[in-house]
């Protein structure tokens, strides 16, 4: 099940874990005199969590690291009798970093990005609302893959060069604006790109970048792109 659930394109990093565990099934009972209040009206200490039961479940820890495009660890606990997922969740742990960024439009800037094992990625985990920014390699629409580097030096400060590589210095250029620029909450104070829980993208102001086409994306409900 969990297996199904990763759908995994490459190897796993270590054969997968796993061990059968008691686990308590709880459920959210409301308070004597709130049943006739509409959800919407209930307060946090209008109900109350019960053990229900327990169950028998398999926990299961899966590791995949096949490069920036697929490396997660995550962890499953699968109901033993009926298959079914009771949880999941992610154990893979980042490590915040810094880059120096050679932008085209505000000169050296320093990069929030994440330390990965065969170097650096375009990853943001510190802020509050974590974002990635991803190389399309020309496409104008897709997910792309996304920014990596050895170095954590990015970029050469210049407009992309016709027909060059996306994934070199000049092509990372119109990657560092872009992260740099991301119009996220840290810039402009906003929960999302119109300070709402919109899901609209927006179009960066990166008129350079048109050719070796990037996107940002935030692991909230927004997205943007250049």
């Amino acid at each position: 099940m969990a297996h199904r659930h990763l759908r995994p394109q490459g190897p796993y990093a270590h054969q997968p874990s796993v061990e059968l565990v008691v686990y308590p099934e709880t459920a959210e009972i409301r308070r004597p005199g709130r049943a006739r209040l509409q959800d919407d009206e209930l307060a946090a200490d209008d109900v109350v969590r019960t053990l229900t039961r327990h169950v028998l479940a398999y926990h299961v820890h899966a590791e995949l690291e096949n490069g920036a495009s697929e490396t997660t660890h995550r962890d499953y606990l699968i109901n033993a009798h009926t298959g079914r997922i009771i949880k999941t969740w992610d154990t893979l742990h980042t490590t915040a970093a810094n880059g120096t960024g050679r932008s085209q439009y505000s000169g050296t800037v320093s990069l929030s990005v994440n330390s990965i094992t065969s170097g650096y990625e375009m990853s943001d985990v510190v802020r509050s609302m974590p974002f990635k920014t991803y190389n399309l390699n020309h496409a104008t629409s897709g997910t792309g893959t996304i920014y990596t580097d050895a170095d954590n030096t990015w970029g050469d400060s210049a407009n992309y060069v016709e027909g060059s590589s996306t994934t070199a210095d000049n092509g990372q250029t119109a990657g560092v604006d872009a992260h740099f620029w991301h119009l996220g909450p840290s810039t402009f104070s906003r929960t999302s790109w119109a300070a709402t829980a919109s899901t609209a993208p927006v179009a960066l102001p990166t008129t350079g970048c048109t050719t070796a086409t990037t996107t940002t994306t935030l692991s909230g409900p927004t997205a943007a792109s250049a």
